[in-house]
């Protein structure tokens, strides 16, 4: 019991070495986790330049170096949780059958929003054949 409060472990990690994986498998989610943010943070970041260059280069011209990392960012954590939020619906929606791969991608298309007191109502009003 010393050892687990010197550790701070359950006595499973001495008996059976499980905290340990736990540990191990949460390090890697979240090194996962951070390698996706960092990519979505350079995506979008490359993403504001590619539409400036082609829409506004002028804007280009003058925007700041740090400036256009937060909005670039900006833009890769947008598409970041928005894609996080399309992988529930097809969960909830298209896993569990109640909607084909063909209708899900018509109602993704349709959706505009994603914040969370518009998804409580959405969840709140589902009915059995999808959304409404």
């Amino acid at each position: 019991m010393q050892a687990c409060a010197g550790a701070g472990e359950k006595i499973d990690y001495f008996l059976f070495g499980e905290a340990l994986q736990r540990q191990q498998s949460e390090l890697i989610e979240t090194a996962i986790d951070d390698f996706r943010i960092m990519t979505m943070k350079l995506t979008g970041e490359r993403i504001l330049i590619e539409i400036l260059e082609q829409h506004a280069p002028e804007a280009l011209a003058f925007m700041e170096a740090k400036e256009m990392q937060k909005e670039g960012e900006t833009i890769g954590l947008a598409m970041l949780i928005f894609a996080e939020f399309i992988e529930r619906e097809k969960k909830a929606f298209v896993d569990s059958g109640r909607m084909t791969n063909k209708e899900f991608k018509d109602y993704i298309r349709n959706v505009d929003r994603y914040d969370l007191p518009y998804f409580a109502r959405a969840i709140k009003h589902r009915n059995k054949k999808g959304p409404q």
